[in-house]
């Protein structure tokens, strides 16, 4: 590897752990909302609780929290995505015009385009946006993580009532 790699690969490296950095921060302050730990608890619990040893009324009680968290998590998914649809669409408007800005008699277009992508990569923008995209995508993977904790729940409580009816039709 030359020299000049090495030192792009170091420029990449660091720009890589100064921006995980920042995700991690992020990330942090998301687990500590009331709501994401709810469910991480929730999880947990049916991770090490066996589904026969609960009973019916607490299995509803936490399908029912489960439930307003799940609308929760699809209503801050919601906001997430178009967050981050406005950071792109802004991003790529601030590409077009810088791009409409370089491009004249001593510039052509594919060089424009390459001093609007090296400002933009610069600017620390994309970093911007693969935030956005990190928070919808928590909170998306939320929302999937709670749906299959209801339908567990769901499938238990029918599963259930299959039991008590075939116990019952036996006994008649």
């Amino acid at each position: 590897m030359s020299a000049a790699s090495e030192r792009v690969q170091k420029m990449f490296e660091d720009a890589v752990k100064a921006n995980l950095k920042k995700m991690v921060r992020a990330d942090e302050a998301f687990i500590k909302e009331e709501m994401v730990t709810y469910i991480f608890n929730t999880a947990h619990w049916l991770f090490s609780t066996p589904a026969d040893q609960v009973g019916e009324d607490e299995l509803l009680r936490v399908g029912g929290h489960l439930t307003g968290a799940y609308a929760y998590f699809g209503n801050r998914a919601a906001m997430a995505r178009a967050e981050r649809d406005l950071y792109l669409q802004k991003r790529d408007d601030i590409k077009d015009q810088l791009i409409s800005e370089y491009t004249d008699d001593d510039y052509k277009v594919t060089k424009a385009r390459t001093e609007a992508s090296k400002e933009i990569a610069d600017s620390g923008i994309n970093e911007q946006v693969t935030e956005k995209e990190l928070t919808k995508n928590d909170w998306e993977y939320l929302m999937n993580a709670t749906d299959k904790m209801i339908s567990f729940i769901q499938t238990t409580l029918s599963y259930r009532k299959s039991e008590k009816f075939r116990s019952n039709s036996m006994q008649n």
